[in-house]
């Protein structure tokens, strides 16, 4: 394949834009992982977040593994692991050092996080932004918050680079596998998934900081390493896309399940931890191939629109920004309903990001490296003529 894939593109698009809408949702759900959150929760952003939460970041790995055989033959090995840490550890630290600072600072300020020197006192101490950062971010506060996605992403393309170099070395110009091996290729990976959410997720239930997180590390890396499979695979991939409605199918049923527990794993089940633990595999890897599938089928043909796709994955790295000063300044002294006060928050984060983006990062070479965006290349006019 000589191009960028067509369906890949759109899946990555629209993925990243859907965490401007995911981030702004949890401020209204009933779990305790957003920087704000509103006084008033709704059940219905809660079932939409804890379903999106099932596929969303499997399905960012997989597209990343699935792009990495392209990328490698382009490269080679040296040239490819030099671009991802271009593309991937620069933008981690630009938003560490600077980006993450006000999301933090909006979690202080809301008593949702204490550093250790205010450990004893009740309440936060009401703090500017400055004095935050040269009080506090830089020396307790450090976070890289929602950019975990590029630590992780870079440590499995340095870690499975020399096997994935190997095989795609190896598997290039080979028959196709036999139906049996690529069936059990094809929902191997459920069973893998299973095994780490049953002997893992209960020690590591998903604080993303890489040196202790070993369920998501495992997690994650499978789906990372079955996209690159994938790519490297034909028959492997026709057989997900041959069956993409039965896969589509089961991935609903049983992302469902979890999101509706009360419904069948705790009314029928005296165990439903374990059973939840099946479900988020299945759901998981069964609904990403279901998108895989379905984007192949319908969007080969059609290319992303251009302004999206090269601005999704700055959006992704400073979308926090805006998202949580207007939570915090804005949301919390607004008696509006839960409904209006999240399309607020997803508009406002959206267009802030993008007017950043087309008026400050993409004229810029400085920003625009920082933050892995394109630059916009200026035309320059000719001599005027009469």
């Amino acid at each position: 394949m000589g191009g960028r894939a067509n369906d890949v593109d759109w899946l990555r698009t629209v993925a990243s834009y859907l965490v401007v809408v995911y981030h702004a949702a949890q401020i209204f759900d009933f779990q305790n992982k957003s920087y704000y959150k509103n006084a008033e929760r709704s059940p219905s952003l809660d079932l939409f977040t804890r379903f999106v939460h099932l596929w969303h970041m499997p399905l960012f790995f997989l597209l990343a593994g699935w792009s990495c055989k392209l990328s490698l033959e382009r490269r080679g090995a040296a040239k490819f692991l030099i671009e991802r840490a271009q593309k991937l550890l620069v933008p981690l630290l630009f938003g560490m050092l600077v980006l993450c600072a006000a999301p933090r600072w909006v979690e202080y300020r809301c008593g949702r996080w204490k550093p250790r020197s205010e450990e004893g006192s009740p309440s936060p101490l009401v703090h500017s932004f400055t004095t935050f950062l040269r009080v506090h971010y830089y020396f307790e506060g450090l976070t890289w918050n929602h950019l975990w996605f590029l630590v992780y992403l870079f440590t499995f393309c340095a870690i499975y680079l020399p096997g994935f170099w190997l095989l795609s070395h190896q598997v290039s110009g080979r028959p196709r596998g036999h139906p049996k091996w690529t069936w059990v290729m094809a929902n191997g990976p459920v069973v893998l998934l299973a095994v780490v959410q049953l002997r893992l997720r209960n020690r590591w239930p998903g604080y993303q900081n890489l040196v202790d997180d070993w369920a998501n590390f495992w997690f994650y890396s499978i789906f990372f390493i079955a996209g690159f499979c994938l790519s490297l695979s034909k028959s492997l991939e026709d057989h997900i896309h041959l069956h993409w409605k039965m896969n589509g199918a089961l991935g609903l049923l049983s992302c469902c399940l979890y999101v509706f527990p009360d419904s069948f794993s705790r009314l029928y089940f005296s165990n439903s931890e374990h059973i939840q633990h099946v479900l988020s595999s299945s759901g998981a890897w069964y609904f990403v191939c279901f998108l895989r599938s379905a984007a192949h089928r319908y969007l080969s043909n059609h290319p992303a629109p251009a302004f999206l796709s090269d601005n999704a994955f700055p959006v992704y790295i400073i979308h926090e920004v805006p998202l949580f000063l207007f939570a915090h300044f804005v949301l919390g002294k607004w008696s509006a309903p839960v409904g209006i006060k999240f399309a607020a928050s997803v508009t406002v984060a959206l267009l802030s990001s993008l007017l950043v983006l087309q008026t400050i990062v993409n004229r810029s070479r400085v920003f625009s490296f920082l933050l892995g965006a394109k630059e916009v290349k200026r035309v320059k006019s000719g001599p005027h003529q009469d």
